[in-house]
């Protein structure tokens, strides 16, 4: 069972598992979506493989930058909806949690962050999130930079700069796949939206 899985909601990437196992995976060229199309195609040429071999295509549904996420979503429903290809999603965060048990956290812009505590996602002001460092030694981040640079109380210490786990995902979007947890294309949203 071979899955490709999709983000473009941080650091944007294309990655191709069989039964759980990462395989491969690319970042790539650009961030539009007709050169992430070419670059899937590619990725997929250099894998000896066509969308057509493929048992399910995972996608991240963010949150992240607004057009970022819509990148990739649109890409994958498009995909799904031509061939038909079984959709499976994910909360973009969960890439950067993998196996650790520390709260993932990004820039939510005016908002203040997103966190994803327990497969939860919620929108948290600075305040909320100034409470929150006594119950945890440190946040994983996608957006360390930008964290720092806006929340004071946040240091390199405990807010770490943390790059996808694609190992993880492969295994995490393979077992939503074998449990049947598919999304319909008409209903697929970037459900974060709604928070902000």
């Amino acid at each position: 069972m071979k899955g490709l899985i999709l983000d473009t909601s941080h650091t944007p990437f294309i990655s191709l598992s069989s039964q759980g196992e990462l395989i491969s995976s690319c970042e790539p060229s650009h961030h539009t979506s007709s050169s992430y199309a070419q670059d899937i195609d590619l990725f997929l040429k250099k894998q000896r493989l066509a969308l057509q071999d493929l048992s399910y295509l995972a996608v991240g549904i963010g949150p992240g930058t607004f057009l970022g996420t819509r990148i990739g979503v649109i890409i994958a429903k498009t995909f799904s909806y031509a061939l038909p290809l079984p959709l499976v999603t994910f909360c973009s965060l969960r890439a950067y949690q993998g196996v650790s048990s520390y709260p993932v956290i990004s820039d939510a812009k005016s908002k203040g962050v997103y966190l994803f505590e327990s497969g939860n996602l919620s929108l948290c002001s600075a305040e909320d999130l100034q409470q929150l460092l006594p119950l945890f030694p440190c946040f994983l981040s996608p957006t360390q930079e930008a964290l720092l640079s806006k929340f004071p109380f946040l240091s390199q210490d405990n807010c770490l700069q943390r790059p996808p786990s694609l190992t993880f995902l492969a295994q995490h979007t393979y077992q939503k796949a074998l449990n049947g947890d598919f999304t319909e294309q008409q209903n697929l949203e970037i459900p974060y939206l709604r928070l902000s």
